[in-house]
């Protein structure tokens, strides 16, 4: 097959492209599940908590989760597990304990957050130092992380940015947001908040794409001059 033989049928593999997510979870459902999945904060391991109790303070402790989930708890035996609960739920379900194990008639207590684990998010693909970032301190938004990763290289498909998410329960699902919008002005609702663990990736552009293949199956397959040069345009899906 002739040098322009193989440049067309890169080009009409590349006419071609989509999306590279093809199955993922529409952003209108995982918005729709924002408030409900995130409304109050899971417990996880390495988080801090005091339990505070008012009239038995010889019950009182501060405790860590551990990396199996649970805590240590003056007053009851066996390891409570506290991951992947709110505090509300640990503060219930201790109450009872008290009561079954006849530890405290009334107990009377409280649980205070004295300091979160260290949340990260996991940013990779076409940014300028993937790795990771800590989330602890407030919300951050997809593009403020891909900023704090030197931000989108040259290759970088920016209208198609896919997020892996963990949610409550052990559950996940997959999405994309497309930036190319955001940083137009055009849909600013695409920025979405990431939450801890989340893995946010950025494909190669179908451009950089068509790049890879010219050189693998064509450059270093055939003797092409070195001033040899192909140059598409593509626009991207919206």
């Amino acid at each position: 097959m002739t040098t322009k033989l193989l440049l067309a049928a890169a080009l009409l593999g590349l006419a071609g492209c989509g999306p590279v997510l093809k199955n993922g979870t529409p952003l209108e459902a995982v918005m729709a599940d924002e408030g409900a999945a995130y409304g109050s904060y899971q417990l996880t391991t390495g988080d801090q908590l005091e339990i505070h109790h008012v009239l038995d303070p010889d019950y009182s402790a501060v405790v860590v989760i551990a990396p199996d989930g649970r805590i240590s708890v003056p007053g009851i035996r066996e390891p409570v597990l506290a991951r992947g609960k709110t505090v509300d739920t640990l503060s219930r379900e201790l109450n009872e304990l008290y009561r079954k194990n006849d530890v405290l008639k009334q107990p009377f207590f409280s649980i205070n957050m004295r300091s979160f684990a260290s949340l990260q998010v996991f940013i990779g693909g076409e940014v300028l130092r993937p790795g990771f970032l800590e989330t602890t301190g407030g919300d951050r938004t997809v593009l403020q992380v891909i900023m704090a990763a030197g931000g989108f290289a040259n290759t970088a498909r920016t209208n198609e940015v896919i997020i892996l998410r963990t949610l409550p329960g052990g559950k996940g699902e997959i999405f994309s947001v497309n930036l190319a919008r955001v940083l137009d002005g055009e849909d600013l609702s695409q920025n979405v908040p990431v939450r801890p663990m989340d893995v946010v990736f950025v494909p190669k552009s179908d451009v950089a794409s068509l790049d890879v293949w010219v050189d693998q199956h064509i450059r270093q397959a055939l003797p092409l001059s070195t001033s040899a040069s192909l140059t598409y345009t593509n626009q991207p899906y919206r």
